[in-house]
């Protein structure tokens, strides 16, 4: 059964994901969904998440692009996947 967004899962993988800057990467990753026309929220973060590869500097640009066009974030732009982007993935709890 595949998981459902939630905000309980983004606050999960923001953990798992940023261990040791869980404030800034939250603080980050906030930054979409404060408008009416930020769609699929928790989708959004968990996809930034999972491509960010636990990179603070990633996670920044991949926000921005969301805020721009947040379909951008729900298409993996990389094949490759490592351990980070495994850890990260919102499909593994």
């Amino acid at each position: 059964m595949p998981l459902k967004p939630s905000r309980e899962l983004v606050l999960k993988k923001v953990h798992d994901c940023f261990p040791k800057n869980t404030a800034e990467a939250l603080s980050i990753i906030h930054n979409y969904g404060t408008e009416a026309w930020h769609l699929k929220r928790e989708r959004v973060q968990l996809a930034v998440l999972m491509q960010a590869n636990g990179r603070i500097d990633h996670l920044q640009l991949l926000v921005a692009e969301a805020l721009r066009d947040y379909r951008d974030a729900l298409v993996v732009k990389d094949s490759t996947t490592s351990k980070k982007s495994l850890l990260c993935s919102p499909f593994l709890t």
